[in-house]
């Protein structure tokens, strides 16, 4: 089962190696992104902890799409779709990945999306994915750059597309519960107002972080949102999500989105988006 690794340690591992890692924070920070689940990031390390749930192909971290209020019914979904873990050989993907490079730190990636649920038997859409991530973005070892293009098929019509352009499935172990809050921050001071469970949207960046503030995530976009936000979810069996997401009318052609995640502890991630607010253009 081939996989390929993002890493670099100090930024000297040759793009060639296959299983590496990238020093952040005085501590270990991996991302291991698997052909069988079209390339999405369903393994991202911080201080030698798995923080992303991975259990099926619509977890990780990765990037989807929905269009006309159909919701999953017409769902191109980066990792794969809802049967991919059952019914694909070897537990393999409906999405195909289209090519991908790496190098210290950087991973890019192409994808045809697998629909979520299949469309009229098709189990996989014509809705191209680009990424690429970069670790340690701006000589901040705790920030990580993600760069997503969407591509809508020139033969579909639709009246609005709901651009899940990334969202993150934390892992119940180093997320457990009953022991972890929502945030916004005001990204201009930096300070933090707690959120409800959810689910729900607001116009302002997530943190998700535990109570004692050892593992936090947050997330920013330099780019406004049209007609979205950045929502939370806490599921009832131990599992939380974060999203950003675009709502555009009469979606065509192609949709570029540029997200910041930092990870690492609440005053790192509180830390290290307030920098980015303040160091990056944005509208």
């Amino acid at each position: 089962m081939k996989k390929f690794l993002l890493a670099s340690v100090l930024a000297t591992v040759a793009a060639s190696v296959q299983a590496a890692s990238l020093t952040v924070g005085g501590g270990v920070f991996s991302a291991t992104a698997y052909d069988y689940s079209g390339g999405a990031v369903c393994s991202l390390k911080v201080n030698g902890v798995e923080f992303i749930d991975a259990v099926d192909h619509g977890r990780c971290i990765q990037s989807a799409v929905s269009f006309d209020g159909m919701g999953e019914a017409f769902n191109p979904t980066e990792a794969g779709g809802y049967l991919d873990r059952v019914q694909v050989p070897a537990g393999g993907s409906s999405s195909i990945p289209l090519g991908n490079s790496s190098g210290p730190g950087v991973l890019s990636d192409t994808v045809k999306m697998a629909f979520w649920n299949a469309v009229n038997g098709q189990r996989t859409s014509n809705h191209i994915l680009n990424k690429t991530v970069h670790f340690g973005y701006g000589g901040n070892p705790n920030a990580i750059e993600w760069k997503v293009s969407f591509t809508v098929p020139a033969d579909e019509i639709h009246s609005v597309g709901q651009f899940e352009i990334l969202t993150g499935y934390m892992n119940r172990y180093a997320f457990p519960g009953a022991t972890t809050r929502f945030y916004t921050i005001s990204t201009t001071t930096g300070r933090l107002s707690p959120l409800g469970d959810g689910p729900g949207e607001q116009s302002q960046p997530v943190i998700f972080a535990t109570a004692d503030g050892r593992n936090a995530v947050g997330v920013w976009s330099p780019q406004s949102l049209a007609g979205g936000g950045y929502g939370r979810w806490r599921y009832g069996f131990g599992l939380s999500k974060w999203n950003m997401v675009s709502r555009i009318d009469n979606p065509r052609g192609t949709y570029s989105f540029r997200v910041f995640v930092v990870m690492g502890t609440q005053a790192q991630v509180v830390s290290g988006l307030t920098q980015l607010y303040n160091t990056e253009p944005h509208s």
